[in-house]
C-alpha cells in the first residue's frame, strides 16, 4: 500500500521486515523487486537487486504477475531476450492481461532489435 502511496522507504521497510522473516514470500519479493525498478526517485532504483528478487518471486510462485516483473528487471539489466523469454511465459499463463504482455513484448523485441544493430 505504501509503495502506491510513493512513500517508499515505508514499502520497503515493511518487504525487508517481510522477507526477513519468510525469505520466499513471493509477494514481498516481487513487490520489492517492482518497486526498485519503478520508485521515481532515482536514489531508491536498484536493477541488479530489482532482478534478484524477481527471480527469486518467480522460482517460488511462476505467475504472471511474478514473470512480468522479472521480464521487466531483464529489460531494464538490458538483458532483452531473457525479458522475451519471461513476458512469452507470462502470456502463455494469462490471457485475461493480454493486451498488457504483448505491449510488454512489443518493447522488448524493439530493444532487442536496436540492441542488435
Amino acid at each position: 500500500c505504501y509503495d502506491f502511496l510513493k512513500e517508499y522507504q515505508k514499502a520497503i521497510y515493511i518487504y525487508q521486515s517481510i522477507l526477513a522473516e519468510e525469505q520466499n514470500n513471493a509477494v514481498a519479493l516481487n513487490n520489492l523487486a517492482w518497486l526498485y525498478l519503478t520508485a521515481e526517485k532515482e536514489e531508491l532504483k536498484n536493477l541488479k537487486t530489482a532482478l534478484e528478487y524477481a527471480r527469486k518471486a518467480v522460482q517460488y510462485y511462476p505467475s504472471s504477475h511474478n514473470l512480468d516483473t522479472l521480464a521487466e528487471a531483464y529489460f531494464q539489466n538490458k538483458e532483452y531476450q531473457k525479458a522475451l523469454g519471461a513476458i512469452e511465459r507470462a502470456l502463455l499463463l494469462d490471457t485475461e492481461n493480454s493486451d498488457h504482455f504483448k505491449k510488454q513484448k512489443r518493447k522488448f523485441e524493439n530493444a532487442l532489435k536496436k540492441n542488435q544493430k
